[in-house]
């Protein structure tokens, strides 16, 4: 069944939203200048690989993963963006602007280290939602990729060796965030605060012992 957004929760959509525009656009652009390029650093041992350069392959890993995440949300807000009601698709044409700034952020920092970023990806994902399955459903399925990345971007900042890829992503991160709280707050049933809902991205540890 098509389901679309009360009037309420649009607005309060598009409120939150226009709060994404500063987190989506500052900070990112740090230099890499402490990342050693691949192709510059000298084999080492029988295995030819040197302490620096298999640092540089989790970074070129972590950035190779940054770029799938975002060409995945940029792939479903071009696609499912024109689906939306009329008010509600600059949003996610906003989004997806920052998801391209963010992957470009990623693929600057592969080239800054002599490696090129993998191309975008042609075929769409098999689980994008009906275009006519209306607002809710198109936002919901954005609401999870947003989960994933906020997930996503938390692993990369404790799994990048290099100062600038880090705060790249913690940056980053914090844009994400500000997608997700849009999304929950106009999506939520409105019992808890939007913020609340960083205790269900973030995963407990397991006990010890």
């Amino acid at each position: 069944m098509k389901r679309s957004l009360d009037a309420d929760r649009r607005r309060l959509l598009l409120r939150c939203a226009e709060g994404a525009v500063v987190m989506g656009a500052a900070g990112l652009w740090l230099p890499a200048c402490d990342a050693p390029r691949v192709d510059e650093l000298p084999p080492d041992g029988d295995a030819g690989i040197t302490p620096d350069a298999a640092l540089a392959q989790v970074d070129v890993d972590g950035l190779r993963a940054e770029i799938w995440m975002e060409d995945r949300a940029i792939q479903a807000y071009a696609t499912l963006g024109p689906a939306l009601s009329a008010d509600l698709r600059s949003v996610a044409a906003l989004f997806k602007e920052h998801h391209e700034v963010h992957r470009e952020d990623g693929a600057s920092k592969l080239r800054a280290m002599g490696v090129s970023p993998p191309a975008p990806p042609t075929d769409l994902p098999e689980d994008l939602p009906d275009l006519d399955s209306g607002d809710v459903a198109i936002l919901e399925y954005a609401l999870l990729l947003e989960r994933q990345a906020v997930r996503a971007y938390m692993g990369l900042i404790a799994q990048l060796t290099r100062d600038s890829h880090r705060y790249g992503a913690a940056n980053i991160l914090g844009s994400e965030l500000s997608h997700l709280l849009a999304l929950e707050a106009a999506l939520g049933d409105g019992t808890s605060p939007p913020l609340a809902l960083i205790t269900d991205v973030l995963e407990a540890p397991e006990d010890e012992g």
